[in-house]
């Protein structure tokens, strides 16, 4: 069900709101989230600073497909695999090595099944962050990689300024992003197949300076990947937007399934929350030429949205106790806008998700509708004309 509301027009642009209704079911929070604990990328106390509720695996869970098969987004940081020294006993006197063993708990993966969990996982719609050391897994399920000289661990400590793009250029208020990695041997990646660039930098290394992404986005099948080669801080919007983008992984399902059906194409996806002593937030979508449609669904609690044209003159305030939302801007160029969303209480840290789809909305599966229609039209056609032109009488003696 939709309710239409009347169109507003300001400048270059035209909007008309829209609220999406859905049912109850469609809005439960968010617990089909998993990690695995990583040595180097503290995950779980980010997602606990960003009060994301989730589960923790361990190794061994990753070999059963149907643990896998309950959550919707799963992170797996740097440094998930035990070193070896963690699996041995070792006796000794003095300067003497008395013994060397494994320890009765030891218990060895098989890491081909994990593998091919993992590609089940992400190729039926699952989302997966991948965090420093933990690319080994990605490489080994799609060969995606590639690295300087072929050796992945060529990154010095140091402060590099990160190039923000795409959908973490939309998150950010700033084109750049200064990051420091404190420690060696940080993963560097020259380049990764059918990816999406998130944000690159220059950066030094023990062969001279290097450019290449730090955080892109790979799509496999329904689902998505994740990478990154910065995870030192808690509260950053780098971080955050890294984060976030998996945890809202179902939100984006659900919003990319209607603008899907009204065969739009999607160009823009932001996943966020509302955290303590944060009053707004503010992101940036491309308009392009023609029709373009702004959802909102969010998992808690409401919001007012406030949308902007590119110099930042309002455009319209929408204030409405409604966890699902969405606005039709008819802009007569490429052009920018700014969504600014204000919590309508005091609630924090429920997540929402906003996506940008370009397109005309007529009713939904109308391309599906008017395709169907179409065949049938030249089915009866065809038929038809076959029984006046096909038949043939016959008369006579045989």
């Amino acid at each position: 069900m939709k309710i239409l509301f009347p169109p507003l027009k300001a400048g270059l642009f035209t909007l008309t709101l829209t609220a999406l209704m859905y049912p109850s079911t469609d809005l439960t929070a968010l617990e089909n989230i998993a990690m695995v604990k990583g040595a180097f990328d503290d995950v779980d106390t980010v997602l606990a600073n960003y009060r994301i509720p989730h589960h923790i695996l361990t190794m061994k869970d990753l070999e059963d497909i149907e643990i896998l098969k309950k959550y919707k987004s799963i992170y797996f940081p740097s440094g998930i695999e035990k070193p070896i020294y963690e699996n041995i006993n070792l006796l000794s006197m003095g300067t003497k090595i008395q013994s060397v063993n494994i320890k009765k708990d030891y218990y060895e993966l098989n890491r081909a099944k994990i593998i091919d969990n993992l590609k089940n996982f992400i190729e039926s719609g699952g989302a997966a962050y991948f965090s420093g050391y933990s690319f080994t897994y990605i490489q080994e399920a799609y060969a995606s990689f590639e690295f300087f000289d072929g050796f992945p661990y060529m990154g010095i400590p140091g402060r590099i300024v990160s190039s923000l793009k795409n959908d973490l250029r939309k998150f950010s208020e700033t084109s750049t992003a200064p990051l420091y990695i404190s420690f060696p041997g940080w993963v560097t990646v020259k380049s990764a197949a059918n990816s999406e660039v998130m944000a690159d930098a220059e950066y030094e290394t023990a062969r001279g300076n290097k450019t290449g992404p730090i955080t892109l986005l790979i799509k496999k099948g329904d689902g998505e990947i994740l990478y990154t080669s910065y995870y030192s801080t808690v509260f950053s919007d780098f971080r955050r937007f890294n984060i976030y983008r998996v945890a809202g992984n179902q939100l984006f399902k659900k919003l990319e399934k209607i603008a899907r059906s009204y065969g739009q194409n999607i160009t823009g996806r932001i996943a966020d929350s509302m955290m303590q002593g944060e009053f707004f937030r503010t992101y940036n979508f491309t308009l392009e030429k023609g029709n373009n449609t702004i959802y909102f669904l969010t998992e808690g609690d409401y919001y007012q949205v406030d949308i902007y044209d590119s110099r930042m003159a309002l455009i319209q305030s929408i204030d409405r106790f409604d966890s699902a939302q969405s606005f039709d801007i008819r802009s007569g160029k490429e052009e920018t806008c700014f969504v600014r969303l204000f919590p309508s209480g005091d609630k924090r840290y429920g997540i929402f998700a906003l996506i940008s789809a370009a397109g005309k909305r007529y009713f939904p599966y109308y391309t599906i509708i008017i395709s169907a229609v179409f065949f049938l039209i030249v089915l009866i056609s065809i038929i038809f004309l076959f029984r006046i032109f096909g038949r043939k009488k016959y008369s006579g003696r045989f």
